[in-house]
């Protein structure tokens, strides 16, 4: 997600990207108290990756907005990018930025230098020193007094963003996989979707959003290679829920578990929600429980993979879940093939 506080005045510029990657920002217009906003809101909206900010909407600055940008970059720097918009930028402003470590400032007198900037600020390695013809000499003015994060370039989390690498723009899609109860097929969703993903070339990640702890017995079982604490194999990067992202990725694979209330503000904030579920006749309780609570809980869009479901049952359970995705059991956990034209229905929606 990509939230803009902005002034009436400056809300149009990052509409371009709408064009190049099909990503709608999500727009705050008017006045803001950004440390009410930081401490306040922020956090409901954890799968924000940038957070971009108008200085002209802002009436609590210096003092009350650089305490904010500490904030940012004390609790959120790990999983979010902070992008800072001034047409008129005083210069204590620029470089209370500068020194701590704020780079991603957009700037301009003309429409094509404020779009190449937010090219950059949305690049993978986002706006540097050299940006702002700084240099090595912005180590100087580095705060010795203010305990803040060093601001990590290439960091994740999972959440939902726009990227842009090599001059080309992607968005970021967030699928999160969840159980109407334990053992309903979960994990080999999210295991086979990832691969699947993979096979068509592109970046994905598979995170373990749950507490089972299977994936620490999978990677030792498959022998995954480890670098920067992320297991890859056959095109996958492999994550458990406390590791820090390092890339960016097509998509991210959240196995969450067993469906509960902990979990309804990421799911809101997924591009994709998959609700997995049994629908034996001792099991269907739990399916319609899980349902009803996903509907209570204001999520209606979401794709139902019914697991372990017997031949003679299949026609029944057409008739009564219309819309359903009915998984093959397979016993090889990567072995996404049998389900295929299942996972192309899937992202094809």
């Amino acid at each position: 997600m990509f939230i803009y506080l902005t002034s009436e005045k400056n809300n149009v510029i990052f509409d371009f990207l709408k064009d190049q990657s099909g990503q709608t920002v999500k727009k705050f217009i008017g006045d803001f108290n950004f440390q009410e906003f930081v401490s306040d809101h922020l956090m409901s909206y954890d799968s924000c990756r940038y957070l971009a900010v108008d200085l002209e909407c802002i009436d609590d600055y210096p003092d009350g907005f650089f305490d904010a940008v500490d904030s940012i970059l004390q609790y959120f720097n790990f999983h979010l990018r902070l992008i800072v918009v001034s047409f008129d930028l005083d210069g204590d402003i620029l470089a209370g930025l500068y020194k701590r470590g704020v780079f991603n400032i957009i700037t301009g007198t003309d429409k094509d230098t404020v779009e190449k900037r937010i090219l950059k600020v949305f690049s993978q390695d986002g706006m540097s020193p050299e940006d702002h013809n700084l240099g090595d000499a912005f180590s100087s003015l580095k705060s010795s007094n203010i305990q803040i994060a060093t601001p990590v370039q290439d960091d994740l989390i999972p959440t939902i963003q726009t990227v842009i690498k090599n001059e080309s723009v992607f968005e970021e899609k967030i699928i999160a996989v969840v159980g109407s109860q334990r053992r309903t097929g979960t994990s080999t969703t999210a295991f086979q979707l990832a691969n699947y993903i993979a096979s068509k070339g592109k970046s994905v990640a598979y995170m373990e959003g749950n507490n089972h702890q299977h994936l620490k017995e999978i990677v030792k079982t498959y022998k995954m290679e480890e670098r920067d604490q992320v297991w890859q194999m056959n095109g996958v990067d492999y994550l458990f829920s406390d590791s820090e992202f390092f890339k960016h990725y097509h998509y991210i694979i959240a196995d969450l578990g067993e469906l509960n209330e902990d979990k309804v503000e990421f799911i809101k904030n997924s591009h994709f929600v998959i609700l997995c579920g049994d629908a034996k006749c001792y099991e269907k309780n739990h399916l319609i429980q899980a349902i009803t609570f996903l509907k209570s809980s204001g999520i209606s869009a979401y794709h139902l993979f019914l697991h372990f479901v017997a031949p003679n049952e299949l026609l029944l359970l057409k008739s009564q879940y219309e819309d359903a995705y009915f998984f093959e059991t397979t016993p090889q956990l990567f072995g996404w093939t049998v389900n295929s034209k299942l996972f192309k229905r899937l992202l094809s929606k």
